[in-house]
């Protein structure tokens, strides 16, 4: 039985990122000035999508946990 590519890729990726090794790197202040800025950007950005998108967020849920017409 042949694992699909997809999984064994996977595993791949996890068993590397789970491996620990030396990294002689910094970060800079820019770095933390652009990580906030991307925190800052997801959090707008999903604020935007719900809000634009509140009508149908609503009404799903009222289908969802609403009273049920058994017709």
């Amino acid at each position: 039985m042949r694992l699909p590519t997809l999984v064994v890729l996977a595993g791949f990726t996890i068993v590397l990122a789970l491996v620990p090794r030396s990294a002689f790197a910094y970060i800079d202040p820019g770095t933390g000035s652009f990580l906030f800025q991307s925190v800052v950007a997801v959090v707008i950005g999903a604020g935007f999508l719900v809000r634009t998108s509140w009508s149908r967020i609503r009404e799903r849920f009222k289908r969802l946990f609403g009273p049920r017409r058994d017709v």
